[in-house]
Parts: structure tokens; C-alpha cells; sequence
């Protein structure tokens, strides 16, 4: 009976120090992230980016801010973005190549 006491002793101890570990670990991840007793404060960021319906200038592109999501930047306000500026880019760089090809047919004519 003896022997039985000591096995249940070794793992009640063994147990506690398991979970003195667990819990040590947990608050030096927490120091180390510095948020151990420290509440971030809650941020309102649901603000869609806002280009304007017309052509972009450069000036739009510097005062574009996207929302913040839980893991960083909104995913679908980025790519909607940059599906438009895409659009524009081809598209001026469409018009540029046909004022290119007129302007040498005028001078070649």
C-alpha cells in the first residue's frame, strides 16, 4: 500500500509542476509581446478607401488610406484597388500608344 501512495504522490507532483511550466511559459510570451496587463484600445477603422469616380492623379493615390482589419490591411479594398489602377494604367497606356501611332502617321504624312 505503500508503494501505491508514492506512485499517486509522483504523479499529483509531477502534474503540478506540468502545469507551473505551462502557466511560466504563458506569461513570458506575454512579457515578451508586451501585452501582460495592457489593453489595447479599441479602434473604429471601418472606413472604405475612397477614390475618386474620375481619373486618379497622384494626389489621390498619397491621401488613399485602407481600414485596418483583425490581420492587417482590408484584402478586398486593396484589391479593389489595385484591380482599378490596373484598369487605368492599361487603359492610358492604350492611349499613349494610339496618340504615339497618329502623331508619326501626321508627321510621316
Amino acid at each position: 500500500m505503500r508503494r501505491r501512495r508514492t506512485r499517486m504522490e509522483t504523479i499529483r507532483v509531477t502534474l503540478i509542476f506540468v502545469v507551473i511550466a505551462i502557466v511560466g511559459i504563458g506569461l513570458v510570451v506575454l512579457a515578451g509581446t508586451r501585452r501582460l496587463g495592457q489593453v489595447d484600445d479599441p479602434t473604429h477603422d471601418r472606413r472604405a478607401a475612397e477614390l475618386p469616380a474620375d481619373n486618379l492623379a497622384a494626389a489621390d493615390l498619397e491621401a488613399l488610406q485602407f481600414g485596418v482589419g483583425l490581420r492587417g490591411y482590408r484584402m478586398d479594398e486593396v484589391d479593389g484597388v489595385l484591380d482599378r489602377l490596373t484598369k487605368e494604367i492599361a487603359d492610358r497606356d492604350q492611349k499613349i500608344a494610339d496618340l504615339s501611332a497618329s502623331q508619326k502617321t501626321v508627321s510621316e504624312g
